[in-house]
């Protein structure tokens, strides 16, 4: 079967060569053959490797080389991931398959991949009472002190630990408070939550901590969106009340569930 398989080859190239300018098949034998190949006759032709059919679906519709895998022809050329890529977000395209992941500390709260993630939470970070964000150091007799703070939280993936952030992250906030004479040192702190959905839950502490590094003990309780709350921690730090209380507040925020939101809160403090 082979030979003849050469056989017709050798035909074939004799008639296209033919057509091409009457090329002569005694051209392409060598100088000492002596005569035409028969059916026994062989041809050697050099094996062919690679391959010579490309699959389609290496190309985009414009015929252009196209990245499988990559977000713009993830699991098919020319099927894009949906999604912006920005500054806060980015789209994926893993083994074939969509997603999208937020940068940082951008959150996509309201779950629209279209507009990415559009939401910024406050930095640095201050998710652990080492890292409390200092509101100010005031006198016991000083006019109240107030904050603001986001605690933005979503159902996607983050690039970051943690990659899921369905609760956000723990707000923490210190208060420095310089006891004088004549007034007395309060430490009421209060916790707006007007301007989140009711569904939103929340919890919050206070406690206060005595210039001597003496940690009093700590309160706290649950609100929900739309609500405020206020505790108001021990600050005594002697027994005598005519002594030195002098030390800071610390305060902090922690999403128990409900309904996600850019919105923010307010503290505010009473010295």
């Amino acid at each position: 079967m082979k030979k003849f398989h050469n056989l017709v080859v050798l035909l074939l190239l004799t008639l296209g060569l033919s057509a091409c300018g009457g090329v002569d098949v005694i051209d392409l034998l060598p100088p000492d053959s002596g005569a035409l190949p028969n059916a026994d006759s062989t041809i050697d032709l050099p094996p062919v490797t690679g391959d010579i059919y490309p699959s389609l679906g290496d190309f985009t519709i414009d015929g252009a080389p196209c990245a499988l895998g990559s977000v713009d022809h993830c699991k098919n050329c020319d099927e894009p991931c949906p999604g912006i890529d920005n500054t806060g977000g980015e789209r994926v395209c893993d083994n074939g398959e969509c997603g999208f992941s937020c940068k940082g500390e951008f959150y996509d709260v309201n779950g629209d991949i279209d507009d990415g993630c559009e939401i910024q939470d406050d930095i640095p970070i201050h998710e652990v009472s080492q890292d409390a964000r200092l509101i100010a150091a005031v006198e016991d007799c000083d006019d109240l002190q107030s904050t603001t703070a986001k605690m933005p939280s979503d159902d996607g993936a983050h690039d970051e630990a943690p990659e899921s952030r369905k609760k956000g992250r723990a707000d923490w906030f210190t208060l420095e408070i310089d006891d004088k004479a004549f007034c007395q040192v309060e430490a009421k702190v209060t916790f707006n939550f007007s301007a989140f959905p009711a569904s939103s839950e929340f919890r919050v502490k206070a406690y206060y901590l005595c210039d001597a590094n003496k940690k009093l003990a700590v309160v706290e309780d649950y609100v929900d969106g739309g609500e405020t709350m206020t505790l108001q921690p021990n600050t005594g730090c002697t027994i005598l009340s005519a002594t030195d209380d002098s030390g800071a507040v610390f305060m902090s925020v922690e999403k128990i569930g409900g309904a996600h939101s850019g919105a923010a809160y307010t503290i505010t403090i009473e010295p």
